[in-house]
This record gives structure tokens, sequence and C-alpha cells, in this order.
């Protein structure tokens, strides 16, 4: 499957940049909290998906 360039642009067509709503260590910490939930609770999918997150940002101590 391939992704459209015009669905991946670097500016909005609005006349600005991209901004994410949460800075790096804000989104860390939420990820932080949703993986202590998964181990806690015992959620595998969870936790598989907070801990691949977590290597796509290269976090080696999460």
């Amino acid at each position: 499957m391939e992704v459209k360039q015009p669905n991946m642009p670097l500016y909005c067509t609005c006349g600005g940049r991209f901004k994410t709503l949460l800075n790096r260590d804000d989104f860390k910490k939420k990820l932080r909290i949703f993986w202590t939930i998964a181990k806690l609770y015992q959620l595998p999918l969870l936790r598989e998906t907070v801990e691949w997150i977590a290597r796509r940002n290269f976090w080696k101590n999460f």
C-alpha cells in the first residue's frame, strides 16, 4: 500500500507547519502510564503497542 504524496505535506494548506499537541516529554510520560496499566492489568496488546511506539522513537530506557 502506498501513501499518496498529497496526504503527506510538510506544511498545512492553511499556511503553517504542523505542530504536535504534546511535547516529547509529556507524550513519553503518558506512554509510560499506559505501559504500567498494561503490565498491571495484563493487557499484552496495549503493552506491545506502547513498546513498539517507544522503539520507533528510539527510547532505550522506557
